[in-house]
């Protein structure tokens, strides 16, 4: 079907564009701009801001207007944020590049997942989109590695690069991606009406569903604990934990690349495992409470133990099965929305998480300032805890009614 092997390239290239930019910008803001860890933080908030004031109005836009049109212009605003960041060393236009790239990938999020799965009539969706997963490890690998070559010329041609990467991208998805059952809003009534009308039905659905609104929930929580772990981990690996030192002489582009292609590579392996064992929405439950017991575990190795090389092991496996949630979440929320307000759902249960990020930001920049960066991350596994009891109880209300 030629949808899904559309989906499936788009959301590798957007990965392998974002890894490419992510890797790089590590190392541009540490060690070229200079930034504390706090202004790391705050990038992050900067980010999420963006989501929490445009992801529902650009999910409804999608929903009323045109789901391709809207992943067209979010490719093209993401790249004009990346491209922003490489002008200047200056932290408040850092801060204002990851503002508008945030903006514009509101305009991706849910969009292009309502779209694929109208396009696809549902048909094989969970599988589509842990294969999407997959597709994204590889594509990650092959960004990170690009990065660490380009990186080691210049760590600015590697994050122009990537900005090109999604203009390219943008005037694929013009020219060649088709929408030939999404059927746009009734023109009758008004647009802010139309708009208040697909809002207040989202929120309905949300909570007149048991399984959505505890899964908005755990959204929520997750969002909270992350803005730590996001900004910090480099830092922590690079400095804390003393792999610069122990790799003396080694760029640290390709420390953080090697530990990133490792996260790649064996997080592609788990997602084989779980497609061959998930054909149902349901059993992305049970993988849930264990990716979660998991996470737990990976993360307290991170943060206490001294050994350098167990502490990143801990780290990985905490990424890996962090990664691998992210699929299950989506096709719950995908198989519980019908297709009239599904990137409005998709939208809100997004700026759910964005709206955690945004209280975690400050948050985990103050606990991080007074205290230290192992504290931050003890907040963010006492989060991680309570999420577990959640989705111990997601799974509860999901059997009740099979």
């Amino acid at each position: 079907m030629k949808a899904r092997k559309q989906y499936l390239w788009i959301s590798a290239m957007m990965s392998y564009g974002f890894l490419l930019y992510f890797t790089a910008s590590v190392i541009y803001r540490i060690d070229i701009a200079q930034l504390e860890a706090y202004q790391l933080i705050f990038l992050g908030t900067a980010l999420e801001v963006s989501v929490f004031v445009f992801e529902i109005p650009t999910g409804i836009l999608a929903d009323l207007k045109s789901r391709k049109i809207s992943v067209f212009v979010g490719l093209f605003i993401v790249s004009l944020g990346l491209f922003l960041e490489t002008s200047t060393t200056l932290f408040w236009v850092i801060f204002l590049s990851q503002s508008l790239w945030g903006f514009g990938y509101t305009f991706i999020s849910g969009a292009l997942s309502a779209w694929v799965s109208d396009e696809t009539n549902n048909k094989d969706i969970e599988k589509t989109f842990v294969k999407a997963a997959k597709y994204r490890k590889v594509a990650v690998i092959f960004g990170i590695i690009s990065a660490a070559i380009i990186g080691l010329l210049s760590i600015k041609i590697a994050m122009v690069f990537s900005g090109l990467i999604f203009v390219g991208l943008g005037l694929y998805v013009l020219v060649f991606v088709r929408e030939d059952h999404f059927v746009p809003v009734d023109h009758q009534t008004s647009m802010v009406k139309s708009y208040i009308i697909q809002l207040v039905q989202g929120i309905k659905h949300i909570w007149s569903s048991k399984v959505l609104r505890v899964l908005w929930i755990v959204i929520l929580l997750l969002g909270l604990y992350s803005e730590g772990i996001d900004r910090l981990n480099e830092l922590f690996i690079l400095d804390e934990i003393g792999l610069r030192s122990t790799f003396d002489g080694v760029s640290p582009i390709i420390i953080t690349s090697s530990v990133a292609i490792l996260i790649a590579l064996l997080g592609f392996i788990l997602l084989s495992f779980v497609e061959k064992h998930v054909h149902k929405a349901k059993y992305a439950y049970t993988w849930l409470i264990y990716f979660t017991m998991i996470m737990i575990g990976g993360l307290l190795i991170f943060t206490y133990l001294e050994q350098a090389y167990i502490a990143v092991s801990g780290f990985i496996v905490f990424q890996i099965v962090r990664e691998a949630k992210s699929p299950l979440i989506e096709l719950i929320q995908v198989r519980e929305t019908p297709i009239a307000i599904k990137a409005t759902v998709l939208s809100t249960m997004s700026q759910t998480d964005a709206i955690g990020q945004l209280i975690s930001g400050p948050f985990m920049a103050y606990i991080t300032f007074q205290y230290s960066m192992q504290s931050a991350f003890l907040v963010a596994t006492l989060i991680i805890a309570v999420v577990l009891g959640f989705l111990v109880r997601l799974k509860w209300h999901s059997m009740q009614r099979t």
